[in-house]
């Protein structure tokens, strides 16, 4: 559950010569950090209480900004590939939406088709090696993507049948 922090602090006016500006976050779960955007790993869901306090190095004045964040879990995807005749490949997912609602799936079929179904059956025009891809997104806005590689063997063609040269006495 790792955070990126956005901060767009300023001066107000112009600084002085080598001023600079320091940042001290608190994440809300007990954790700090000082850099100006910082990314943090939450050790799980939840609501937290992020603090930051913009101090001047030259005069020592202050600003704290605090602010409310829902930390939410990526859903997670399995997706299987079942290859069947005529170049036919069955797809299938199974999600984990860790209580969440999921807003949208986008599956790329790596042959300019694509689907946003949980299951179905696609047929491809060709055979050869296909990198399958789904994104998942909850109602939270996170998502993940899974990949699957999936090779599709030609369809079997019968060209000419030959018949043996017998005969049998009746």
């Amino acid at each position: 559950l790792s955070i990126p922090f956005n901060n767009t602090t300023t001066w107000v006016g112009t600084p002085p010569p080598g001023a600079g500006i320091n940042y001290n976050w608190a994440f809300g779960d007990g954790q700090t950090g000082n850099t100006q955007e910082p990314t943090h790993v939450y050790p799980e869901p939840g609501e937290y209480t992020v603090t930051l306090i913009a101090t001047s190095s030259a005069f020592g004045c202050s600003d704290t900004l605090e602010t409310e964040i829902a930390v939410s879990e990526e859903p997670e995807v399995q997706i299987n590939a079942t290859p069947q005749c005529f170049q036919n490949v069955v797809f299938e997912m199974g999600i984990n939406a860790h209580g969440s609602q999921i807003e949208t799936i986008s599956w790329n079929l790596d042959d300019g088709n694509t689907s946003t179904d949980t299951s179905f059956t696609h047929q491809y025009q060709q055979a050869g090696n296909y990198t399958v891809s789904v994104q998942v997104t909850n109602a939270e806005g996170c998502s993940t993507i899974a990949v699957l590689p999936v090779v599709v063997q030609p369809s079997p063609t019968l060209d000419q049948i030959e018949l043996p040269n017998v005969m049998t006495p009746n």
